[in-house]
């Protein structure tokens, strides 16, 4: 053989007995052979086609149907009065529609604004056909004696306005000058906030019950007046818990003739009691 080389059974080797690999033919190539890709390729397309069409057909009849179309619309709410036409509106704005296209979140946003006194607004779709609302509203916590009544929560937001409700502690000193107070927004005023605060630290501390405590006083920021009972109290400006304790201690002391007391003054070491001339 040339080159030094010998064959031996089919295999060419060098003088130092070293196979020598044959090489390739020009030409040939790995992958899918020129014969096969077309009917793959044909193939895939005719997948993808059909997938495409059957999404689209299905978002057709979801979008469509007459199944899916809101017929229900269910409110779970805690009164009557906390919703006042707002099922009749819910009704108008989504019954007929499909229930792929009303969004729960933003529904939610649109009725706080509109029922700001409500302090959870939940929506929800309960396929195939309704929407369902669930309502939590805001707990009246006193009313301001102004502007014909104006009810707020532990918060300070207004929940109404031009109502006295009874059973709730009157709130006074507190003016809205030439502004109008609307339903939905907060109060921060020094004199809300000291007066709601005194309120919860009375309530909580549970030696006056709510139906007893009758009052807020906050027109002087510095003398914050009670009346529980019937009887007046000045608390001061500061230490309302401890000065709350030791009116209940003498609520609760029976040789203390509450009805011959004109005002009781907590701001001192000692109580000091102003009684009634006979």
């Amino acid at each position: 053989m040339k080159n030094g080389t010998t064959k031996i059974w089919g295999y060419k080797l060098s003088r130092k007995n070293k196979a020598i690999k044959k090489k390739g033919k020009k030409g040939a190539k790995s992958g899918i052979r020129p014969g096969v890709f077309l009917p793959y390729a044909v193939a895939v397309f005719v997948l993808i086609s059909v997938i495409v069409f059957s999404a689209m057909s299905l978002r057709h009849y979801f979008l469509n149907s007459e199944t899916f179309r809101v017929k229900h619309i269910l409110v779970n709410k805690p009164s009557a009065a906390v919703f006042r036409n707002g099922e009749a509106s819910l009704d108008k704005r989504y019954v007929g529609r499909n229930i792929f296209t009303i969004i729960p979140s933003q529904v939610e946003i649109l009725l706080r604004g509109e029922y700001p006194h409500l302090k959870m607004i939940r929506v929800r779709r309960v396929f195939p056909d309704t929407i369902e609302v669930d309502l939590v509203s805001r707990e009246s916590f006193a009313c301001l004696d102004a502007a014909g009544g104006v009810v707020v929560d532990r918060g300070g937001m207004i929940l109404s306005v031009g109502e006295t409700p009874k059973n709730l502690v009157s709130v006074k000193g507190v003016n809205f000058f030439l502004s109008r107070p609307q339903p939905g927004i907060v109060l921060k005023a020094r004199g809300v906030e000291d007066a709601l605060g005194v309120i919860e630290i009375i309530l909580k501390k549970q030696k006056i019950r709510r139906g007893d405590l009758e009052k807020v006083d906050v027109s002087d920021r510095n003398n914050v007046w009670v009346t529980v009972k019937g009887v007046p109290v000045n608390l001061g400006n500061d230490d309302f818990a401890k000065k709350t304790d030791i009116l209940g201690d003498i609520l609760a002391d029976p040789d203390i003739d509450l009805g011959g007391i004109r005002y009781i003054d907590l701001r001192f070491k000692d109580p000091v009691y102003s009684y009634k001339r006979s």
